[in-house]
């Protein structure tokens, strides 16, 4: 019984160390301990993680930064692509990890993707089937008369899939056009 809040305590007082450490580390530091709590297997410590993330890199955007970083600064908020995608893409994420995670690499793509649009392909490769394997789940479950939890869980997550695709040829104009033959028959 008293345990459990103590850990809920600890919880959120070493998050909020994290948070308030986080502007004093630099990227390359701040990368590698969002990278450490990802590998943790507690989900609401890898969302934490992740939302640090996110507001680390919209408050650099909202101050007009992101296009005055250093190329290696860049280079490892980058590196981060391929470790997001894989818990957008893994089935055995829970759907607010995924979330999160697609709201992470929007931020990014906001911040680089013109400049890095490249980086971002493979995954906007992958996000239709993932995207179609959402819809159809969603389909099988609505046969029953009445829509059912698995239904209602992906619609977010799709709603955020597709806004990430935008977000990523928005972002990289002209040089999306390739992959625009396999996005659109999934969204429509």
């Amino acid at each position: 019984g008293r345990q459990v809040p103590f850990l809920l305590d600890m919880e959120h007082a070493s998050m909020a160390a994290v948070a308030a450490l986080q502007e004093l580390l630099s990227v390359r530091a701040f990368v590698a301990m969002i990278q450490d709590l990802l590998q943790l297997p507690n989900g609401s410590v890898r969302r934490k993680a992740l939302t640090l993330m996110q507001a680390r890199l919209a408050q650099l955007e909202a101050e007009g930064h992101s296009k005055r970083h250093a190329p290696e600064d860049v280079e490892v908020y980058m590196s981060m692509v391929p470790e997001l995608a894989q818990i957008v893409v893994g089935e055995e994420e829970t759907t607010a990890d995924r979330q999160t995670a697609i709201f992470t690499l929007d931020v990014l793509a906001r911040s680089f993707g013109a400049a890095r649009a490249a980086q971002f392909f493979e995954l906007v490769d992958r996000l239709p089937d993932v995207l179609n394997a959402l819809m159809d789940a969603a389909q099988g479950d609505e046969r029953g008369a009445t829509a059912s939890f698995a239904e209602l869980e992906t619609s977010p997550l799709q709603g955020a899939m597709v806004l990430l695709m935008g977000t990523i040829i928005s972002r990289s104009k002209l040089k999306a056009i390739r992959q625009l033959k396999k996005i659109v028959p999934s969204i429509l």
